[in-house]
């Protein structure tokens, strides 16, 4: 009776636990699912750090417009007819920039501010493309800094876009 009670009191009897275990699924260790590992490096965070150094760079830079630039002695050079030619010529250093309409260095400079000096040259350029003058000379002394020069340029090619562009240099003897 002790036996009957036991399998009271399991709920089951010894035909039972048979069955249950037969159906007892037991996991394989080699089946289990290990993760996959991806040997493709994701580079998403890597660009996002490239594009945030550029812009770092950027805004934090500055540009120097008031450096100069030693250019290297010329050996060959084209002619250029004073006929087919506006000249404007350069001198000065710094803020004392002093701008002439044609070879006039030493004679009277243009107003030294930089609106009347650019709408100067763009009404010479522009009078001189009428009368057939499609090149540009420009006659900088050594010291005027760079910038400089690319405004008067700038000035020009805004009122005539068909230009050929010319920086005349002094033949060293």
């Amino acid at each position: 009776m002790t036996d009957e009670l036991q399998d009271i009191r399991t709920g089951f009897d010894d035909n039972d636990a048979e069955n249950d275990n037969d159906n007892v699924a037991m996991p394989d260790i080699s089946q289990r699912n290990r993760p996959k590992f991806d040997n493709e490096i994701d580079i998403a965070p890597l660009i996002d750090m490239v594009f945030l150094l550029l812009i770092f760079f950027l805004v934090s830079s500055t540009l120097d417009r008031q450096s100069s630039i030693d250019l290297p002695k010329t050996e060959y050079g084209t002619v250029v007819s004073e006929r087919n030619a506006t000249t404007i010529s350069i001198e000065g250093n710094g803020a004392d920039i002093r701008v002439y309409l044609g070879d006039n260095i030493g004679g009277e400079a243009l107003p030294n501010l930089t609106e009347p000096q650019e709408t100067a040259v763009a009404r010479a350029v522009e009078a001189g493309y009428l009368e057939g003058k499609t090149q540009l000379v420009i006659k900088a002394d050594r010291n005027v800094y760079a910038g400089e020069i690319s405004r008067i340029i700038s000035a020009a090619t805004n009122a005539v876009d068909e230009l050929d562009i010319y920086m005349a240099t002094i033949e060293d003897r």
